[in-house]
């Protein structure tokens, strides 16, 4: 889809000594990059620039929803975390590390 490619047609292989052979008939393939590829696909010299435009707006429109997710999350967090680690606007550290270090009765 992208990229480039200066040899697309795939017939060789290298093998684990660095040597290049012939590939086997049955393996032989295109590997098409880039413009090569929207053209493949369309016959259109362009529709490789144009295919940005819409894909950009649906990332666009994906990001606005993720940053909301990501919002309310983030605001979803600190809340439980000012209730649950917080006396008269600061850091109950003592609550805190027990949170986080104390052992279990249960062990």
């Amino acid at each position: 889809m992208y990229g480039k490619d200066s040899t697309p047609l795939k017939n060789k292989k290298k093998l684990k000594d660095g040597q290049i052979v012939d590939e086997e008939p049955d393996k032989v393939y295109y590997k098409y990059a880039g413009q090569d590829f929207w053209f493949f696909l369309s016959q259109d010299d362009n529709l490789y620039r144009e295919i940005i435009v819409p894909i950009d707006q649906e990332a666009s429109q994906k990001d606005e929803v993720f940053k909301s997710a990501y919002n309310s999350k983030l605001h979803e967090m600190t809340q439980d975390f000012m209730n649950q680690f917080m006396a008269d606007y600061q850091i109950d550290w003592t609550t805190l590390i027990d949170y986080v270090s104390k052992r279990n009765r249960s062990q």
